[in-house]
Formats: structure tokens, C-alpha cells, sequence
């Protein structure tokens, strides 16, 4: 991701008009050279202080979108630190023992006997003491990237280091089948943005409130939108529309299909996040009633307004299906709606989890008092749920005899 410092765009009127480059052959070369510095350097089991010489020199020498290449690619590089973690308890006492030693006048052979008596300050003075400091870490790894992909990482970093800066996103996707629309949407439950998603006659708005949009953890929620945008270009058909605040300025960028933009994220379908994958794991282990269901439908709120649950259950072969939906630290507004649309219909058959960063020990007590009859419907996680605690929602739905088709549309 780019920061502020490497996004280039020019303006016409309020309007944003990022300075995409094409894959020339220039920048085909320049970014073909960084990376073979980068190899040679891993090849040689370079520190970072002696990769940013030639690095340095290079980027000198190229301007230009120079040393917004060597940021992606150093981003995406792998580097190791001296063996250990007492590092710094080690330094400390051998640079103490050396004051002394200084102090008293002892010659090369005292200390030698000294730290012969010491075993593990002896080895750890042998080698390189300040091995562990950022500048001395040893490239390792290196992205398995080619030139085009520089430009391709580089077009898109300088819409994502905008959206650092962003107001609110809206997404317009024209009539797209079923699976693009779930992909879409896993993208924005991994991310965990707040997101409101309304059908239309012409398809579909994704309307995300952007860092600028909240009250709190903005750099944070902004790094998530800019890691998300990549999933955008992943559609045949997009409009993208989202509010900068720039330099005190409100500015528009507006992006669609024929932007030229090539997303690197692949087959997210196949790739389950590693939290998701123990929780269905250990679900299956823990109940022989309940089982996942695949393909997760979607709730509609009414208004062309539709839900996303982050998790459907069916009971048995052919039982009842129950969704839940889980609510993090930013998705205030999205709760207060799905609580009060949830009170309207009780015949819906979703739970729902709250991060405990968003309702803490006294907030969520005034969400139980305010809505008594969702009681049964709401429990608290932390970060995300516990199997033992979603079994038992859901039994709950079911000796409720609340489960029903309704509101579901497949």
C-alpha cells in the first residue's frame, strides 16, 4: 500500500484523476531492475542497511515512481532478525561488563578469561551483537512477482492510499450473477467494513462509509478499505464513487471497469481465513446436529435494503436453516438497524454476535433492556465467537420454535 507521499493525481474541478501508468516498456525495465536487485540482494543474505545503498542509489537515478516500486516491494519482502530474542538483555550486560572492565583496566586476556567463564556472552560477543536492530535484518524472501505486476500493484496502491483518506464509497455493480455478488460480499465480512447493500432494478449499491466517516480507529478502518478495493476490479462490470478529504479540500474519485486497474487477489472462494477455518472445524468436531451451509443466502431487509450473515446452520439433512450475523467495532449504525428490523420480524431466523468492542459490560445490558424480546437472539464475542456459545444460540432458535422460510431469498 502507498502512502501519502507517493500518490500522484491531478484534479479537474473536485474531481480526482489518479496517474495510473501504463506498462511501457520504461517501467516495464525500471521495475524488472528493482527486482533483481532485490534477488541478488536475497541471494547474498543482504541486511536491510546494505540493500538500501544500491536502492538508494537507483532510485536517485530513475525518479519517477522510483520509490513508490521499492515501497511495494520491500512491503512484500520477508526479512529475519539474529536468532534469539534476548538480544537486548545480552547487549545490555555485555556493554555493562565492558564499562567495568574499562574502568578497572583490565587488559584483552582478563577479559577473554572473564567471558570464557561466561559461556552465552562469550558466543553472543563472537558474533554480531546488534544483529537484531531493523537495520541489520536479513532479506530472506522476496515476492514472486513480474515486471507488470509493479505497475499493476502500483495503479491500484494509488487508489488505495486515496481511500486512506475517504468519506464514504459507493459501488455500483450493474446486474451480476449470484456468485460474483458472494464473492464480493466475503470480501467486505473479511474486512469487516460497514457496509449498507441495496438491490436494484439495475443491480446492485455498496454503500461504505469510509475512515473519514467514523469517529475513531480511522487509520486502522482505512487500511482495511484500501486492502478491500482490490476486490472491486475482480467484477466484469463496476462504478466506483468515493469522497477524499485531501489537504482540506473535498474532493470526488470516481473509477470504473475501463479504468485499466488488474486486481491481484485470485479465487478468494477458495481461500478460508484461518479463524474461519478452526471455528468449522471445531464446530463439526463439537455438534453431529448442526452443519454449515455453503452457500449463504441473502436477507432481505425490505426497501431493496439485503443482509450478508456471515454464517448460515442447518439442523440435520433437511432442518431448519439459521443464519447469524456477526457485528464488530465499527458497525454501530448497521447493529441499531438490524436490531430494530429484527424486533419487527420475529419470524426471521437470525442471531446475532456482538464484539465486545462494541457493546462492552455496561452497553450491552442497555441493548438487552431496550429490546427484551431479542434476548435469546444476541450474545457477545470477543474478536470471534466460541462454537460452544453459537450451539447454544441455535438450539435456542429451535425450542423457540421461531425458525421459518420467511424473509429468505435463495
Amino acid at each position: 500500500m502507498l502512502g501519502r507521499e507517493y500518490i500522484r493525481f491531478h484534479r479537474r474541478g473536485d474531481l480526482i484523476h489518479p496517474d495510473f501508468l501504463p506498462e511501457s516498456q520504461v517501467y516495464l525495465d525500471l521495475a524488472a531492475e528493482l527486482l533483481t536487485l532485490y534477488a541478488d540482494a536475497r541471494d547474498r543474505g543482504c541486511s536491510r542497511g546494505e540493500l538500501a545503498v544500491p536502492v538508494e542509489a537507483l532510485v536517485k537515478g530513475h525518479g519517477g515512481p522510483a520509490g513508490a516500486f521499492v515501497k511495494l516491494i520491500d512491503d512484500a519482502c520477508g526479512y529475519t532478525a539474529a536468532a534469539g530474542n534476548d538480544c537486548p538483555e545480552l547487549r545490555r550486560r555485555l556493554l555493562t561488563l565492558s564499562g567495568e572492565w574499562w574502568k578497572n583496566g583490565w587488559d584483552e586476556a582478563a577479559r577473554q578469561r572473564a567471558l570464557t567463564a561466561m559461556p552465552e556472552l562469550a558466543a553472543f560477543a563472537a558474533g554480531d551483537i546488534y544483529g537484531d536492530l531493523p537495520e541489520n535484518e536479513r532479506l530472506t524472501e522476496i515476492p514472486d512477482w513480474t515486471p507488470e505486476a509493479v505497475i499493476r500493484r502500483y495503479n491500484l496502491g494509488l487508489v488505495q492510499g486515496l481511500l486512506l483518506y475517504a468519506g464514504n464509497l459507493t459501488l455500483t455493480i450493474p446486474a451480476a450473477d449470484a456468485a460474483e455478488w458472494r464473492r464480493l460480499f466475503k470480501y467486505l465480512k473479511f474486512f469487516r467494513l460497514l457496509a449498507e447493500l441495496r438491490r436494484h432494478d439495475k443491480g446492485l449499491t455498496v454503500t461504505v462509509s469510509g475512515p473519514f466517516a467514523l469517529f475513531e480507529n480511522t487509520r486502522k478502518y482505512g487500511c482495511q478499505l484500501a486492502s478491500f478495493f482490490p476486490a472491486v476490479p475482480l467484477l466484469k462490470n463496476w462504478q466506483v464513487t468515493a469522497e477524499i478529504r485531501w489537504d482540506k479540500r473535498d474532493l470526488r474519485l470516481k473509477l470504473d471497469e475501463r479504468s485499466g486497474l488488474i486486481s491481484h487477489y485470485r479465487n478468494f472462494s477458495a481461500y478460508v481465513p484461518e479463524e474461519i477455518r478452526l471455528f468449522i472445524q471445531l464446530f463439526r468436531q463439537k455438534s453431529d446436529k448442526w452443519q454449515p451451509v455453503g452457500d449463504t443466502p441473502l436477507i432481505e431487509l425490505g426497501e431493496g435494503r439485503i443482509a450478508f450473515p456471515d454464517f448460515s446452520f442447518r439442523a440435520g439433512d433437511d432442518g431448519p436453516v439459521v443464519h447469524l450475523e456477526l457485528f464488530h467495532r465499527w458497525h454501530r449504525a448497521q447493529l441499531t438497524d438490524r436490531l430494530a428490523f429484527l424486533a419487527r420480524h420475529p419470524e426471521l431466523p437470525l442471531v446475532i454476535g456482538i464484539d465486545r468492542s462494541l457493546a462492552d459490560d455496561n452497553e450491552f445490558p442497555v441493548i438487552l433492556d431496550h429490546y427484551p424480546q431479542l434476548a435469546d437472539r444476541l450474545f457477545r464475542f470477543r474478536d470471534f465467537p466460541g462454537v460452544d456459545r453459537v450451539l447454544k444460540m441455535l438450539e435456542g432458535r429451535v425450542s423457540a420454535h421461531s425458525v421459518t422460510g420467511g424473509g429468505i431469498s435463495r
